[in-house]
């Protein structure tokens, strides 16, 4: 029986916004594919129409009719072949076929495959049986596919699947939590999982036709966070070759993924974070390193810290690491910066700080500060000292002669004065003219002028609340602060009107697009008085 299907259309060609009625008589709809700017259609005479927008011939009509009136696709002869399925996807529209006669058999048994659930069942069941050879074949069907393991886990309740953007997934995470957690238990099981997706990751597409094909990367997420919490002794060859397929994709879908990420709960977010902590724990125990595995991993936990940062703590990202890396990162730092030279860079420090406790950045800086010490000091006969331990017997040091009762004032005065070679010695306070050594002085003038600057400025050391972060200096100093300039959202009112905003935390400028450069010279000129400042958007609109 036909049946006429009025559908609401929108024309993205001329961007028409009131919907459209067609009188098409299309017949009962079996099913239909579409992204963002063209649909098709598949009737139940096994016709093709599409509709949206055409500007690369992805209609498959050519020029006839407008593109937003469903029209039928000229396919090719198929010999008696038929079309099963469609599917639309960016620029690109693709039908399978199959004999009329195994079409006719298949919608009159109307076999529906089973869930991913009842197949997992399935398989723990006859897991120990005769059955096992069976089971690897459908572990291995469902996942060395991306397309499989995609249309296994999508969120079907209320269709939500159907809203998959770049700012949806589309995807069921307690799902796929659920199955994971059930084919851990298993060892055969998993290690099958595992082999498959292995042998899947090396097809992955860097730029697949659709956001959809993205969404493989979440669910592998949910498998290395299952597999790195149940396994002693994880194996981190899984995750060194997601990180390596992560890495071909382009810019445009590690930011689609970067935007998935931002838009998850919490809990989800927090164990797609752990897997990848976890993993790069691991592969840093290794010795040698390997360098490019880390580097991968490194780059897949930035693009999670961008975009989960103001959503879970910070030390949500913090890794175990050996020393011994540390201390070669940082030769090599030390190295690349006297050089220039940026063939041998620093693994972890510079890019990757956001990974590091204070403890470790604490541990970094100290040893920074030895060795330039010791670089700075000339090689001198030790002798002990029952205070200072053993020292040189004629001490290179830098003294500091205070007054008590004008601390802040000496000691800025004494250090702008200070030759540079002289700030790298080891440091000796002196108070009131009192010649003696002694460790105590040092501590009690840090102590004295951390609360004298508190007091004066305590700005620099308060909790920012839209931020949730405090203020902080690079752990290599500021010569490592690289400025990002990036366009400042408005939400109402003229460009010109708005101020820029500065996230120092971040080191991050964000300028409005403003109509003119003598507009933008004089709104930063104004914004770098201190009366004004750079005020959040909030207070840029009281103003």
């Amino acid at each position: 029986m036909v049946r006429c299907l009025p559908l609401a259309l929108v024309d993205t060609d001329s961007l028409v916004t009131t919907p459209l009625r067609t009188n098409c008589v299309l017949g009962s709809l079996l099913s239909s594919g579409g992204q963002r700017f063209h649909t098709l259609v598949l009737t139940d005479s096994t016709k093709v129409y599409s509709f949206g927008c055409n500007d690369q011939q992805q209609l498959g009509r050519g020029e006839d009719g407008p593109p937003s009136i469903p029209l039928p696709v000229q396919l090719c002869a198929t010999n008696g072949l038929v079309v099963e399925n469609i599917f639309a996807g960016g620029d690109s529209s693709f039908a399978t076929c199959v004999h009329e006669k195994d079409l006719c058999r298949r919608l009159k048994n109307n076999v529906t495959p089973p869930s991913v659930e009842n197949m997992v069942d399935k398989w723990i069941s006859g897991c120990d049986s005769k059955l096992l050879k069976e089971i690897k074949k459908e572990i291995h069907k469902t996942f060395s596919s991306a397309s499989c393991m995609n249309r296994s886990f999508l969120n079907q309740r209320k269709d939500k699947h159907f809203q998959t953007s770049p700012n949806y997934p589309g995807l069921d995470f307690s799902l796929a939590q659920s199955v994971f957690e059930k084919l851990v238990k298993k060892e055969a099981l998993i290690t099958e999982v595992e082999a498959a997706v292995v042998q899947m990751l090396p097809a992955l597409d860097g730029n697949p036709v659709g956001v959809e094909g993205l969404r493989v990367f979440l669910i592998l997420n949910e498998l290395l966070h299952v597999i790195q919490r149940h396994r002693r002794y994880p194996n981190t060859r899984l995750a060194e070759e997601v990180a390596a397929a992560v890495q071909k994709l382009s810019r445009e879908n590690l930011q689609i993924i970067g935007s998935w990420l931002s838009s998850l709960p919490a809990a989800v977010m927090t164990r797609h974070v752990k897997a990848w902590r976890s993993a790069l724990s691991v592969v840093l125990c290794f010795w040698p390193v390997p360098r490019c595995s880390i580097r991968n991993m490194l780059l897949i936990l930035r693009n999670m810290y961008n975009a989960c940062k103001k959503k879970i703590p910070e030390k949500t990202f913090y890794v175990e690491m050996n020393q011994k890396i540390l201390e070669e990162d940082l030769q090599l730092w030390r190295a690349t910066s006297e050089k220039k030279d940026g063939n041998h860079p620093p693994l972890i420090l510079c890019d990757f700080w956001f990974v590091l406790d204070l403890k470790l950045k604490k541990l970094i800086f100290d040893n920074n500060s030895s060795i330039t010490q010791r670089e700075n000091q000339t090689p001198q006969q030790m002798v002990f000292h029952p205070l200072m331990g053993w020292i040189p017997s004629d001490p290179d040091f830098f003294y500091l002669n205070l007054r008590r009762d004008s601390l802040l004032e000496d000691s800025f005065q004494q250090l702008a004065a200070a030759p540079l070679s002289d700030l790298r010695k080891h440091l000796v306070v002196r108070f009131d003219k009192d010649s003696k050594i002694t460790k105590v002085y040092k501590t009690d003038f840090f102590h004295h002028l951390f609360l004298r600057i508190v007091s004066d400025k305590p700005e620099m050391f308060m909790l920012n609340d839209s931020e949730t972060l405090v203020w902080r200096a690079p752990v290599l100093g500021l010569k490592q602060i690289h400025m990002t300039i990036r366009v400042k959202e408005i939400q109402s009112g003229c460009p010109d009107q708005h101020f820029p905003e500065s996230l120092t935390c971040h080191a991050i400028l964000e300028l409005p697009l403003y109509s003119t450069k003598a507009v933008m010279r004089a709104r930063l000129m104004e914004a770098l008085k201190p009366e004004r400042g750079f005020m959040r958007e909030e207070r840029d609109l009281d103003l």
